[in-house]
């Protein structure tokens, strides 16, 4: 007892200790994106954030982590993944976002009512929730007043 004490304190590079190594990922992104969904209603957006990096291929990943970022403020990266997502699927959802974040920092102001358009021109093609869809032409007038102010030459 006494020498496996000795071996196991005084010389660990002498001691065999088994490793366990992850080749592959158990979970499918799906699996992530709940995961991450979850985490991110519970507030552990860090854990988000991590579980949707891991769903690299599902563009409402791409969507959900831009809002996380747009939560924590970091609107480089919440933009990033908002224009991503609309790469990949041509969210809506990514569009009223993505316009909202450039309203919201008074930026690029045609193109944040171009965006919400076409946020609401995808929601009605892809027949979406009529909740939804008065949410994004909320959006539209917001991203058109923003735009009518900037043109009189009110500052944001």
């Amino acid at each position: 007892m006494g020498l496996l004490l000795w071996l196991l304190v005084l010389c660990p590079a002498c001691t065999i200790l088994p490793k366990i190594l992850i080749l592959d990922d158990p979970l499918s992104q799906e699996e992530h994106l709940t995961l991450a969904m979850i985490y991110e209603n519970e507030g552990k957006l860090d854990l988000a954030i991590r579980e949707y990096e891991l769903a690299p291929s599902i563009p409402f990943a791409a969507y959900a982590l831009g809002n996380v970022y747009f939560l924590q403020g970091d609107y480089k990266k919440a933009e990033t993944q908002y224009r991503r997502a609309i790469r990949m699927d041509g969210l809506p959802e990514a569009y009223s976002n993505l316009s909202f974040l450039l309203v919201t920092q008074g930026k690029d102001l045609e193109d944040a009512y171009e965006y919400a358009l076409k946020a609401v021109e995808e929601a009605i093609k892809r027949d979406l929730d009529d909740n939804l869809i008065r949410n994004f032409k909320a959006n539209l007038n917001l991203a058109e007043t923003a735009l009518i102010y900037r043109n009189k030459g009110y500052e944001h």
